[in-house]
């Protein structure tokens, strides 16, 4: 699955490329430049028509969106249906400008990501946010945890060149804090509270106990918000 934010790109790229076109004269001569023209045109429509395709699936993966998000999901089929009616590149920049104003639900984080892990961390983040608007804390809280431990397990890998999915499968995430800070890679101390937390629910959630354990939503929140202030911190130089 395409992220919104590519889709942003291509779309930027398409308006940039048409616009570097020399527009052809009329005696024949540039043909090749008539040419170009027109497959950047093409270009163009398919990148608006992906924005359209895009706010389509989000409109059906969320059942109920606040006022703020759909005005800015009308003022941006607004600027899509007067480039479809016969728009130039001046209504597809009016679209680029609508598209990035909406916001999409799940995407509100603003965290930089690495390029090969973008779109499987973007889907569980989007996922963990559904399961919390809907109560399910503890589906939100192992979330959180797959999150944690990818991210872990990136940085580890770019410190030591050691993918410990492959020679460690299955480690915990005590013991991925350990062999960072192995490494020489210092981590806040709460991250490993944090991982106490996640490995308690799961533990909790796949076995029978006799009195489940169920974290409540302030609990549930607050381990969101750290485990995303934590990709922020360990991605912040990411492209």
């Amino acid at each position: 699955m395409v992220s919104y934010e590519d889709v942003l790109h291509d779309l930027q790229h398409s308006i940039d490329t048409l616009g570097a076109v020399e527009v052809p004269s009329n005696n024949g001569i540039y043909n090749y430049k008539s040419q170009h023209l027109q497959m950047a045109r093409r270009d163009l429509e398919k990148s608006v028509l992906a924005i359209e395709q895009s706010i389509s699936e989000i409109n059906r993966n969320n059942d109920e969106l606040d006022e703020k998000t759909m005005q800015s999901l009308a003022s941006l089929n607004g600027a899509i249906i007067q480039f479809k009616a016969g728009g130039d590149i001046n209504t597809a920049r009016m679209v680029l400008s609508a598209a990035r104003s909406f916001q999409p639900p799940g995407s509100s984080y603003n965290i930089s990501l690495p390029r090969l892990l973008k779109e499987e961390m973007e889907d569980d983040i989007l996922e963990m946010s559904k399961c919390f608007k809907h109560e399910c804390f503890k589906a939100s809280i192992i979330l959180a945890g797959k999150l944690l431990e990818t991210a872990l397990h990136k940085v580890y890998y770019d410190k030591t060149g050691t993918d410990l999915l492959q020679t460690a499968p299955g480690i915990s995430i005590g013991n991925l804090i350990k062999k960072l800070s192995e490494s020489g890679i210092v981590l806040d101390p709460s991250v490993a509270n944090q991982a106490h937390l996640i490995n308690q629910v799961r533990v909790q959630s796949v076995h029978a106990r006799k009195i489940p354990f169920q974290p409540s939503r302030e609990q549930t929140h607050a381990t969101i918000l750290f485990t995303i202030d934590t990709l922020r911190k360990l991605f912040e130089n990411e492209k």
